[in-house]
């Protein structure tokens, strides 16, 4: 038994920072279960969607029906109150929780829960531990209770913490995700105002990416250069569209006009904070490697 005490008070102090909310709920109620011998051991925490206190883990037996509780209903006001583990009888003798409402009080007979361990951090009720009764039928033990309790708030921090990074995660993807929606559509606009090349942005970028890659370069450089490929003609957007899609040969006058499109590009995505330097390689991407390109005139190195 004090091999799995022990493990218990590493998770709660040890565990891996960069461990998900899902990975780090799942060790938590194994551990649990195998450290006290627990019939079945549930972690319930608050869901955005709807408020309540609900099931994100459990280990061992499960009845038929999911336990949840809302955030504001009474056990949940008596536990952010008391601070301390609540058991079966206190279920009974204290009225706060006796006046529980008939269907919470099945779901927890109905799952044989014996203690209730709140877990607090900064005085806010981040989720809650069930415990089933033991396998063996015996109750637990007065040092068993004592674990849990000194546990409960490192417990408590490490599930905020996970759960912080899983929403700056969460946050991060939808933001990347809107990026590229708007990438995309500045793409397609300026495509659309040349329909000689239309398509050409996109193949530019698939075709850079395919290079990238070959190259050895990480995914995030070959992101880079796939987003800078869509973007690399978005100074087209101030070429007046009847030299864009003018049939036949353009004169001197309105090629340097077409040439000045990469300065343009450049002057409109420097002010935005790229991970990369789109900007730079915007301006740059009708540089030669000879330096007959423009509009620098760069050679060699001097190209990024």
């Amino acid at each position: 038994l004090q091999f799995f005490l022990d493990i218990l008070k590493k998770l709660a102090t040890e565990t891996d920072g960069d461990l998900s909310l899902n990975q780090l709920s799942s060790a938590l109620v194994t551990t649990v279960a195998n450290s006290m011998q627990s019939g079945g051991v549930y972690l319930l925490l608050l869901s955005p969607l709807t408020g309540d206190y609900i099931t994100t883990a459990f280990c061992g037996r499960k009845g038929e029906s999911d336990i949840s509780f809302p955030a504001e209903g009474t056990l949940a006001t008596t536990l952010k109150y008391l601070g301390r583990i609540v058991d079966s009888v206190d279920m009974e003798e204290m009225p706060s929780l006796n006046s529980m409402n008939p269907l919470e009080k099945t779901v927890f007979s109905e799952n044989e829960i014996d203690l209730i361990i709140p877990l607090k951090h900064e005085n806010i009720l981040s989720g809650v531990l069930l415990l089933s009764k033991k396998s063996s039928g015996e109750s637990y033990a007065n040092e068993d209770r004592q674990l849990l309790q000194s546990v409960s708030p490192d417990i408590a921090s490490r599930i905020e913490n996970a759960s912080r990074l899983e929403n700056i995660k969460k946050e991060h993807s939808e933001l990347q995700k809107t990026m590229e929606g708007i990438i995309y559509a500045v793409s397609a606009v300026v495509e659309s105002r040349d329909p000689y090349t239309a398509g050409h942005q996109r193949r530019v970028a698939e075709l850079a990416k395919a290079i990238a890659r070959e190259m050895g370069l990480s995914e995030w450089h070959q992101k880079g250069v796939h987003i800078i490929g869509l973007l690399h003609d978005v100074g087209k957007i101030a070429v007046p569209a009847e030299i864009l899609s003018k049939p036949g040969k353009i004169s001197q006058y309105e090629f340097d006009i077409i040439k000045n499109h990469s300065r343009i590009g450049f002057e409109i995505l420097e002010k935005i904070d790229f991970p990369w330097k789109v900007s730079e390689a915007i301006l740059q991407h009708h540089e030669r490697y000879n330096g007959s390109g423009y509009p620098q005139g760069l050679s060699k190195n001097e190209i990024i």
